[in-house]
């Protein structure tokens, strides 16, 4: 009987753990260590250590979760509408540091509450924004410094997850149109960057040995945004590939900001229609009538991500790709021409924004 009864105690109860993904601030930890009082269960929260662990009666357990998931997400929700960074304005143009995801929430809450107001964020060291004049101060009385904040919504333009953040130009408190910047030569991306080029290089005995000066990134967050909104709107995701396409020193600033068009780009190519050509293979674009050597003996060449969806042979005299079906519909067209549909080498395409300019090589051939 005794055993029975002891066995039905051990069935009523439950245990639970849930795992963390992001820090919470002392507010967001009283709040869940609220539930405990409301489901009467037992609530063990080890930030630290990346959990929270929930124990009680088997049906209050499961009620006591759902509320702690609640106030999960509304931070992961929170998070995801807005985020908040500081910087320092002794510079012409600095990068910002984004605000833990508790701090940002917190912030973002308070904002919500009054835009005029202020909020005092932080645990070691405590600081306070001011609304108004969207500054930081630190409230140690032995720190002096004031940053600038700003406030961004993450659906204005979503970064790439291997983006830095767009730097900010101090003297407008609003972020660069472009940002180009040099990789850093022992990291993965400039491996894989530099891999595409040589394993591409490599095919032309003249051009193997060709040197690598440096491999830049190129970020202009308006540029891709309108080239993901075209990817989302063809079939199969556009047919996405990354292409080569040589340039000469006086055209790289144009492309930077406005992308690749017919007035940016090399005008001789004709061959296969007046578009905007991108080679399969860098050594096509290393000669010299596209990646057009500098005074120094310089080249550049661009990687490049580029819709090129439903091809077709091209031909001189084309504005614009043919239609797919010219007896029965002159509207439904092709996405790009090439120079061989079976094994196309040379892809053109006739709008911008079906490219995005997303590395430029500089380098000199032997």
């Amino acid at each position: 009987m005794i055993k029975e009864e002891l066995k039905q105690v051990e069935q009523s109860h439950l245990e639970r753990t849930i795992k963390l993904w992001q820090k919470f601030d002392e507010r967001q930890l009283a709040e869940i260590l609220e539930v405990q009082d409301l489901y009467c269960v037992r609530i063990e929260c080890e930030p630290a250590i990346g959990f929270i662990r929930i124990s009680g009666l088997a049906k209050n357990v499961p009620n006591a979760l759902r509320e702690i998931h609640r106030i999960i997400h509304d931070l992961d929700a929170t998070v995801r509408e807005v985020q908040w960074f500081y910087y320092e304005t002794n510079a012409n143009f600095v990068i910002p540091e984004k605000y833990a995801d508790s701090m940002s929430a917190k912030i973002e809450r308070a904002y919500k509450n009054d835009p005029s107001g202020s909020v005092v964020v932080g645990e070691e060291m405590k600081v306070e924004i001011d609304f108004k004049t969207m500054t930081e101060r630190c409230l140690d009385p032995t720190e002096n410094e004031k940053m600038k904040v700003y406030r961004r919504p993450c659906e204005a333009f979503p970064f790439p997850p291997n983006w830095e953040f767009q730097p900010i130009d101090c003297s407008t408190g609003k972020e660069l149109e472009v940002h180009r910047f040099t990789i850093d030569q022992q990291s993965q991306e400039f491996d894989q960057i530099h891999g595409m080029f040589k394993a591409s290089m490599s095919m032309s005995m003249a051009l193997a040995n060709a040197e690598i000066v440096k491999i830049e990134k190129i970020q202009n967050p308006g540029l891709h945004q309108i080239y993901e909104e075209q990817k989302k709107k063809m079939s199969n995701g556009g047919n996405e590939m990354r292409l080569f396409h040589g340039t000469a020193k006086t055209a790289v600033e144009n492309i930077n900001t406005t992308g690749f068009n017919r007035a940016n780009c090399e005008k001789t190519a004709v061959k296969f229609g007046k578009g905007v050509y991108f080679a399969k293979q860098a050594w096509y674009s290393v000669r010299n009538i596209y990646s057009v050597p500098d005074e120094k003996g310089l080249q550049y060449m661009y990687i490049a991500r580029v819709l090129v969806g439903k091809y077709t042979k091209g031909k001189e005299g084309l504005i614009m790709p043919p239609p797919i079906d010219a007896e029965n519909n002159q509207i439904v067209r092709y996405d790009s021409v090439v120079d061989n549909v079976i094994n196309p080498l040379m892809f053109v395409i006739f709008f911008d924004y079906q490219s995005y300019p997303e590395y430029l090589i500089t380098f000199k051939n032997p």
